[in-house]
């Protein structure tokens, strides 16, 4: 707080904002995976520099996002089966233990907000916008880690939930696979509501287990066909 009383507001630095931006573009398929990042046409677009914009890099790099090649340079981490079954296990461990503490530390404002979130993703599924849907999607998985009140847990799942958009990104799933994803939403959210620790952290694991299967299932498909998953972001099942 300044002398005056006012409140100081903590804005991310142009590191953090170009860190962040590039990542957006590549878990959103913007960037595609194994696509070279031709560095001068992206600094353009953002309007900077190429120094910041390596910066960022080397942090993308840190995160598995992208690959630092000597004297070739950077391209976008493709997505494998192998990779992503090991993180779709990784994360249902990570649900079940969050959803395990928000059932025990939400606040009523954030439960009131979980439910009032998850009747907009029951609109945004009867309208059929898969965009916003999964855009919401991820705002309520982000909120229940939030809730867990337990830093460490929320800095991984962010982690690994940025390398879990981008296959689902890729991954086109069918609209039964989103329909039952609502419905395995609307179950987690009573049980947190409900403050039911065990039972929310069960059905979270078991949600993330049910798309693993289908996003991984995706996956292998394209990698035995040899081709790359389809660039559609119109609109995603997730």
């Amino acid at each position: 707080m300044s002398d005056t009383g006012t409140p100081r507001v903590k804005r991310p630095s142009l590191h953090e904002e170009i860190v962040a931006e590039v990542r957006r573009m590549i878990v959103d398929g913007e960037l595609a995976p194994g696509e070279w990042i031709a560095e001068m046409q992206l600094c353009g677009d953002l309007g900077i520099s190429r120094t910041p914009l390596r910066e960022a890099l080397k942090v993308l790099a840190s995160e598995e996002l992208v690959l630092l090649e000597q004297n070739r340079g950077t391209r976008v981490a493709p997505i494998t089966f192998d990779a992503m079954l090991a993180q779709f296990e990784f994360m249902e461990a990570l649900q079940m233990f969050a959803g395990r503490l928000a059932a025990e530390r939400a606040s009523e404002d954030e439960l009131e907000r979980l439910n009032a979130m998850h009747r907009e993703m029951i609109r945004l599924h009867e309208t059929g916008d898969r965009s916003a849907y999964f855009s919401l999607n991820q705002e309520v998985h982000t909120l229940i880690a939030s809730a867990a009140r337990n830093p460490p847990l929320f800095s991984v799942h962010e982690a690994s939930a940025g390398k879990i958009r981008r296959a689902r990104y890729q991954a086109n799933l069918s609209y039964d696979r989103w329909a039952e994803s609502l419905q395995e939403h609307g179950e987690f959210v009573a049980a947190l509501t409900a403050r039911d620790g065990q039972r929310a952290g069960e059905l979270l694991s078991d949600h993330l287990r049910r798309t693993g299967i289908a996003v991984c299932s995706a996956l292998k498909a394209f990698e035995d066909a040899g081709e790359r998953a389809p660039d559609d972001r119109k609109g995603r099942a997730r």
